[in-house]
């Protein structure tokens, strides 16, 4: 290796004097091929591809679990209530108590609520009542109008009655109605969040 160095000033302007200075230069040899650092290049890009990738799948995983929070402790609710239901007592008509109906529709008409305010904004639900909010349930099933046409129209008004008269197959329906609706949401939160984001 030469050991000359020139300072600054002495350096030639001249692009081809300046290149014969460099002829005596020698290069140290490190005995590692240059093929060794693209290799080690290509390890780390695909390394950190890796676990952006990873982070990227736990943070999909990790959305989709707080975006379906909610639907264990509905269904679990509504489990429930179909139990009360099964266990409410009928009269010679096969209808329920008028006490315990009105108690059952209730419950379903605030668990309905809830699930509708997990879908929508509180200041989009609360104010819905009667056939709007019938059919903003049947938008939430996303299907047919099980809400406005079905059983479970009773939702509208029947929790406000004094003394209303369904028998546990109605009632069940109304149940299955609000299962649906959020089944259906849940499968559509589901699907957003496993869109790319």
């Amino acid at each position: 290796m030469s050991d000359r160095q020139l300072p600054v000033s002495e350096l030639p302007a001249d692009p081809e004097a300046l290149l014969s200075a460099l002829e005596g230069l020698e290069y140290p040899d490190t005995g590692v091929s240059p093929w060794v650092y693209v290799i080690a290049l290509l390890v780390l890009v695909a390394a950190v591809a890796v676990v952006f990738a990873l982070v990227s799948l736990w943070r999909r995983r990790r959305q989709r679990q707080t975006l379906l929070a909610w639907k264990p402790q509905a269904d679990r609710e509504l489990a429930a209530l179909r139990g009360r239901v099964d266990q409410s007592e009928q009269g010679g008509d096969m209808l329920i108590e008028p006490g315990a109906c009105a108690q059952r529709l209730s419950e379903a008409s605030a668990l309905a609520r809830r699930i509708a305010l997990v879908a929508d904004s509180r200041s989009d639900v609360a104010p819905l009542s009667g056939g709007d909010w019938l059919r903003h349930l049947d938008r939430l099933t996303g299907s047919g109008s099980r809400f406005s046409a079905g059983t479970a129209r009773a939702l509208a008004d029947a929790p406000y009655q004094r003394a209303p008269q369904f028998s546990r197959a109605q009632l069940h329906e109304i149940i299955d109605a609000i299962q649906a609706a959020a089944n259906a949401h849940a499968r559509r939160q589901s699907r957003s969040a496993a869109l790319p984001s």
